[in-house]
């Protein structure tokens, strides 16, 4: 292990399960006890204070003790699954397997509700065990959600998990239409299960309890948005756990007890005076000032880094040369090797105008621009940004709360500098244009002077050649009219000559500067007529037919139809369809958010949308039929049978198939410990076998993409067949 490693402070890094965390002991051994003892709890704090490092280190090693298997749960609120589905996902991330009822079936569309009031989660030793659920970051639903419908939703489900009441939406259920077991295989060897379980059978497709806790990680500014969506769920009110800043005590823990020796008493006051910004403040049992326990990380761990190797304490010396402005210096420093273009980038992804975190796809920060081997960097180097994988998508964000003032005030004085620059350069234009002007106006006078030089000129000539006061009219006529032509020669010559390339000259200049700082897209000629943008134009134009669209990929055909709102300027939300018209050069947002009522399409776009979504939807079900395709072969098929006793047992068919669908194997039941050979048909649609030796005969249909076959097992001897269900391996 490397010298750095062995720091024990995480900096702005979470604590997670397995570390120790000192300083919060009290605050630990009270919470376990407060979510113990209250099904929902809300656990808030400042930004920083250390909400998720007391969660991980402290609350998840004691509620396993207890018997619970803690689920971490952050929203992607830019996803276009469901929080009901992120939240099934998540459940199934942590090694569980999922089992619906004997009345139920797998909804996608359940709610809160209906989900934990049909299932049981069972563990590894085949036990059934309980969640804790742990919302994180909860109040980025109320900065980074801005659908008010999804918040409202979600919330409206949430009051009748905790309040406990029967959605309307489960008392339609036709009760009398008993629906097959499903069983979602999550995590873990399905051979090694063992469900001989006595567990509560359900009076209709619902259990009577849902066995659960749940807590609510949130920033304490944030809660007045939390009691205004959750007033319609009296429990959470009396619910409420503060975790306060740092005591003095609790801070001396941080500093002295993780390494014995390394910082004696004195030295520990002088670090906290550094960290508070309080010269006076001693030991004295009595809360001065607020220790922030982020900054306190921070500052500690850098410290330690600034150590030599063969120093065995922190020394005075040392912590009066460290900067105080801990934030503003540790983010400086580990930036100052990244080319700007990349840092603005970085800056602007993930900091909200709002001033909070943003996380984003890695893909999409590769995409503008920033270096891979500088997001590795600045994760696994300088610690400065954390990744982190959600849905199969790596994401990108800042380690800590506490950077986003640094951050959003670099922003800032890049934004004036930028405005300052603009309006250097608007002054530049103004004083070149009084310059054009002042040089026209002499050139003008100049030209003016010499005309009427010439005018006297002429006349001083017919002066000398007529000694007579009586001048010939006609021939001062000719003099004058040569006098004038001579002015208007002398004239173009100017313009050809002297004013226009000086001007011209100035001008090209300014353009050339222009460029430089800033580049300007040309306007078209404003009486051209503009051709609709894009890779397929004629959507916006023409009726699309279904053969026009014969031969293209799924993908393509996704690009096409997005692309039509890509040219009213639609926010898109999905990573796959924002970073790809991020990267087209026609692609203008128009709307602040992705609100597809404010769009107004055409009749002619409405109708190839509708066309070609329907063409998607026939390539996705033709895809998923190949995908299922039997052909011969060997096949495995895993699943369930309901028993006469209402209990599940859990059943294989290992079949060999042959061109012709005809098949031989053998079935296995796990619960009676017996396999029987079987012979019969299966094809893409329908499975039917019987036994060699015994009357049985099983019979399932595919009704699900997926693979899943539902039927019955019946033989002639029993009362009634047997519910099977089976997934194809």
């Amino acid at each position: 292990m490397d010298y750095i490693n062995k720091n024990p402070w995480k900096g702005l890094n979470y604590y997670v399960e397995g570390d120790t965390l000192y300083g919060r002991s009290e605050e630990i051994e009270q919470l376990s006890r407060f979510i113990l003892n209250n099904r929902q709890t809300v656990l808030y704090g400042k930004s920083g204070i250390g909400k998720s490092s007391i969660i991980n280190a402290g609350i998840f090693p004691i509620a396993r003790e207890e018997g619970l298997f803690p689920v971490s749960i952050r929203f992607d609120h830019a996803s276009e699954r469901t929080y009901m589905q992120q939240i099934r996902e998540a459940i199934a991330n942590t090694g569980v397997e999922i089992y619906y009822n004997s009345k139920s079936v797998y909804d996608q569309q359940e709610t809160l509700w209906e989900f934990f009031h049909r299932v049981k989660f069972y563990n590894k030793e085949n036990k059934i065990v309980n969640p804790l659920l742990i919302f994180d970051q909860f109040e980025e639903i109320f900065s980074l959600q801005k659908n008010e419908n999804i918040k409202i939703a979600f919330f409206s489900e949430l009051a009748d998990l905790i309040n406990d009441v029967r959605p309307s939406s489960a008392n339609l259920l036709d009760s009398e239409n008993e629906s097959e077991v499903q069983l979602l295989e999550i995590k873990g060897n399905i051979e090694d299960l063992d469900l001989n379980l006595d567990i509560d059978e359900p009076k209709d497709d619902f259990y009577q309890k849902a066995l659960f806790h749940i807590v609510f990680v949130i920033r304490e500014d944030f809660l007045s948005y939390f009691e205004r969506y959750t007033q319609y769920i009296p429990p959470l009110r009396t619910s409420k756990f503060p975790l306060l800043p740092l005591s003095e005590k609790q801070a001396k823990e941080v500093i002295m007890k993780p390494k014995e020796g390394l910082i004696d008493e004195a030295v520990a006051l002088m670090i906290i005076r550094k960290v508070t910004g309080t010269n006076d403040f001693i030991f004295n049992n009595n809360m001065v000032a607020e220790i922030d326990a982020a900054i306190l990380s921070l500052y500690l761990s850098r410290l330690y880094d600034k150590k030599r190797e063969d120093e065995q304490q922190i020394t005075p010396l040392l912590v009066n040369k460290f900067s105080e402005d801990i934030i503003k210096d540790f983010y400086e420093e580990a930036i100052k090797n990244i080319p700007n273009k990349e840092i603005y980038v970085i800056e602007d992804f993930l900091i909200t105008k709002e001033n909070r975190r943003n996380n984003v796809s890695m893909s999409e920060l590769l995409d503008n621009d920033v270096d891979e081997h500088t997001l590795d960097y600045l994760i696994n180097n300088r610690k400065l940004l954390r990744q982190f994988s959600y849905n199969n998508d790596l994401r990108i964000e800042f380690i800590h709360d506490v950077l986003c003032p640094v951050v959003r005030n670099r922003i800032e004085t890049r934004e004036k500098n930028v405005k300052i620059k603009r309006m250097r350069m608007l002054r530049t234009i103004m004083v070149a244009l009084l310059v054009i002007s002042a040089v026209g106006t002499f050139l003008l006078y100049s030209s003016m002077k010499r005309d009427v030089q010439m005018v006297e000129k002429k006349v001083e000539e017919m002066d000398s050649k007529n000694d007579s006061l009586i001048v010939d009219v006609k021939k001062s006529e000719e003099i004058i009219m040569d006098a004038i032509a001579g002015i208007n020669e002398n004239n173009k010559e100017n313009e050809q000559t002297d004013s226009v390339p000086y001007e011209r000259a100035f001008i090209d200049g300014i353009n050339e500067n222009n460029k430089e700082n800033e580049q300007i897209p040309n306007n078209q000629n404003d009486n051209s007529k503009e051709l609709p943008q894009g890779k397929w134009p004629m959507t916006a134009t023409n009726l699309l037919k279904e053969n026009d669209l014969v031969g293209m990929s799924n993908w393509d055909l996704k690009v096409m139809r997005n692309e039509i709102y890509a040219r009213h300027g639609y926010v898109f939300i999905t990573d796959d369809m924002k970073n790809y018209f991020n990267r087209q050069e026609w692609y203008v947002k128009l709307h602040k958010e992705s609100n597809i009522n404010k769009i107004k399409l055409s009749s002619t776009e409405i109708n190839n949308i509708q066309l070609i979504k329907q063409v998607e939807t026939e390539l996705e079900n033709k895809r998923n039929d190949e995908n299922c395709k039997l052909t011969s072969g060997d096949y495995v098929l895993k699943g369930t049978l309901l028993n006469e006793k209402n209990k599940i047992d859990r059943i294989d068919l290992n079949l060999k198939v042959h061109d012709d669908g005809k098949c031989e194997g053998t079935f296995t039941n796990h619960k009676l410990k017996v396999t029987w050979d079987v012979e019969g048909f299966i094809n893409n649609n329908w499975v039917k076998i019987k036994t060699l030796k015994y009357s049985w005969v099983l019979e399932a249909d595919r009704r699900t993409e997926g693979g899943f076959f539902y039927g019955i097992m019946k033989c002639s001897d029993s009362k009634q067949p047997y519910k099977i269900t089976l997934k194809l391996k």
